[in-house]
């Protein structure tokens, strides 16, 4: 009996509308945070010509600021939107879009400015970060199978994870670090755009469409 359940469980998340579009944009966002998490400082000591010691410094505004972004999504998310995630992951996967298009120019501008940039993607990047892979992947596990459908949404995220450091390698070098920002953009357009699908949905109207 107890080997029934955890296929229903599988078949549950396998076949769950929501759960793949959480996965799907989830692979796009761990693509542009481990990209930025790991290539931040070498594209600061390359392009910007910091020392190794000021990169790496000035890159902690990225995760600092991120802890900032994810208390303010769930604010968001539980109070405004009444505990829909879609919305606030949408709308800052979108202010995320503008931020990485702008972040080239801007980081060229100054140090303080260049730091201030970094903390404002790592505020919008870790906000729909943890809504997606964390929150909203254990509400549309429906609570049998809520610890599966975050592991299927983190593992499929991880894709985007392992892509990135070939992709970012790779355009670097062969387009220059220009054309790397210019990845992240419409990868947060697409992602918000897969998250707007779910701008209504809840478990709950999930189960009634069931």
């Amino acid at each position: 009996e107890n080997e029934d359940n955890n296929w229903q469980h599988v078949r549950l998340v396998l076949t769950s509308r929501p759960i793949w579009i959480l996965g799907l944009s989830y692979v796009v966002l761990k693509f542009i945070r481990y990209s930025l998490l790991f290539w931040l400082p070498f594209y600061m000591t390359q392009e910007l010509k910091y020392n190794t010691g000021e990169a790496g410094y000035t890159s902690i505004a990225f995760d600092v600021a991120g802890v900032f972004g994810v208390i303010l999504a769930g604010l968001v998310s539980d109070r405004l939107f009444k505990s829909r995630r879609a919305p606030p992951a949408v709308l800052m996967m979108l202010m995320l879009a503008a931020a990485t298009f702008a972040y080239p120019a801007i980081s060229g501008l100054g140090k303080i400015e260049n730091l201030v940039a970094i903390a404002v993607m790592g505020f919008l990047l870790y906000g729909p970060d943890a809504l997606i892979s964390g929150v909203a992947a254990v509400d549309f596990g429906h609570g049998r199978a809520s610890a599966l459908a975050a592991g299927f949404v983190n593992g499929l995220g991880s894709i985007g994870g392992a892509l990135s450091g070939v992709v970012v390698g790779y355009v670097s070098e062969m387009y220059g670090w220009s054309s790397v920002f210019m990845i992240f953009s419409p990868l947060c357009v697409l992602g918000a755009l897969l998250m707007t699908t779910l701008w209504n949905t809840t478990p709950e109207t999930e189960s009634a469409k069931a």
